[in-house]
């Protein structure tokens, strides 16, 4: 159980800290502006009143708290995402981690997710179809997820060296 406990934090927490630095080197480097958790914040207290779509038409200001709880959804839906490496491949990847998994997690699922449940409920439409810039928004959210998944494997393999 202490295993799957420790693997589940470690690669959920490393390679979501991966992806913010990512995110942080990007609007350094190229002004290219970081998620704003704040938003995902406001969502998440919204699905308390079952509010399953932000609505953003209060214009309202994000609050501290706002940010506070998105902050913390990110990083456990990043945990949620190396459970769910643990589950699906169970002790086997933890012991010898392989491409594949982080792969269909990683990548694929955590793209999916974002595209197709995250942006409509954050407001922005099927596959961000009501951003001003679409296609970007979309490349950078697959060159982020791609970030994510090189770190979910690369932590898995430094775990595994420790088993």
């Amino acid at each position: 159980m202490g295993t799957i406990i420790v693997f589940t934090l470690v690669i959920g927490v490393v390679s979501t800290l991966v992806l913010d630095l990512w995110a942080l080197l990007q609007q350094r480097v190229a002004g290219i502006e970081a998620p704003d958790w704040s938003v995902a914040g406001r969502w998440v207290k919204g699905l308390t009143r079952f509010q399953f779509v932000l609505d953003s038409s209060d214009g309202k200001a994000p609050t501290h708290d706002d940010k506070v709880v998105g902050w913390i959804f990110h990083y456990l839906v990043g945990i949620a995402y190396a459970l769910l490496l643990f589950l699906i491949w169970g002790y086997a990847f933890a012991v010898h981690p392989t491409l594949w998994p982080t792969v269909v997690i990683g990548l694929f699922l955590t793209t999916f997710a974002g595209l197709f449940i995250f942006l409509p409920a954050l407001g922005a439409g099927l596959a961000g179809a009501r951003l001003p810039d679409q296609k970007a928004a979309i490349a950078r959210m697959i060159v982020g997820h791609v970030v994510f998944m090189l770190a979910q494997y690369f932590t898995a393999l430094c775990l595994a060296a420790t088993l």
